[in-house]
């Protein structure tokens, strides 16, 4: 049988003691060639800075979130304890106004008013009661009765103001309202309602528009009492 390797190649010598194989080449580690544990090292490092980035802007998301969903609670928060803070509640029934209030230091009334009230500004005194420092959750009520109407401001469920007025008083249902509806901090004096009754437009009574001038209404404020010299 022939030798599958043709006489007319040549063999390869062979090779001497202490020669290595000149086809296996050893590679040299470059000088930027980084290793396995280099490269799970830098991979954690980056999840971890990925990871705290995203939780950071999810903070921060959350917190304007909440400012938002504090706001929609109508929850009195006191920022300065110095100033006047009020939040308008949630009403329960048709004809009430409902506040939580903070009062800082010092001496207080709460005063209302149901005749000549102009769109800014305060008006005569109908009723006035001293209210101290502290927080109070007040309560106004515009009631109609058979002779006539009542307005009646409660704190925590006991009666502050009362005041009586015939049935002439207002002679449409109708009325504009301005009160704090956001939680806020206020000067002083604090107006807690300005209601204004509309009149009728000539004869007809479906039309109504709220006057100019001073009117009929309900102007609900607390303000600083001044302590006298003799007091003092």
């Amino acid at each position: 049988m022939p030798d599958p390797v043709s006489a007319s190649e040549p063999l390869p010598p062979p090779l001497e003691s202490g020669s290595t194989n000149p086809v296996v080449k050893r590679f040299a580690r470059t000088r930027w060639q980084v290793g396995l544990r280099t490269t799970c090292l830098l991979t954690a490092a980056i999840a971890v800075w990925i990871t705290d980035f995203v939780n950071r802007s999810h903070n921060v998301w959350l917190g304007a979130r909440i400012q938002s969903m504090r706001v929609l609670a109508n929850d009195l928060t006191i920022d300065d304890p110095s100033k006047i803070a009020l939040v308008k509640l949630d009403r329960l029934w048709p004809e009430e106004h409902r506040w939580d209030l903070y009062l800082p230091a010092g001496r207080y009334r709460l005063c209302v008013a149901t005749r000549d009230i102009g769109q800014d500004g305060l008006a005569p005194v109908v009723q006035s009661q001293p209210i101290e420092p502290g927080r109070h959750r007040l309560i106004l009520y515009q009631q109609r009765r058979k002779d006539g109407w009542r307005v009646l401001v409660t704190r925590e469920g006991k009666s502050l103001l009362s005041v009586e007025e015939p049935t002439d008083w207002t002679v449409v249902s109708n009325w504009s309202d301005e009160s704090p509806s956001l939680p806020s901090i206020v000067d002083q004096p604090a107006v807690l309602l300005r209601r204004r009754f509309m009149r009728p437009v000539g004869q007809s009574k479906s039309r109504t528009v709220t006057p100019l001038y001073p009117c009929e209404g309900i102007l609900l404020w607390i303000e600083p009492v001044k302590v006298s010299n003799r007091e003092s």
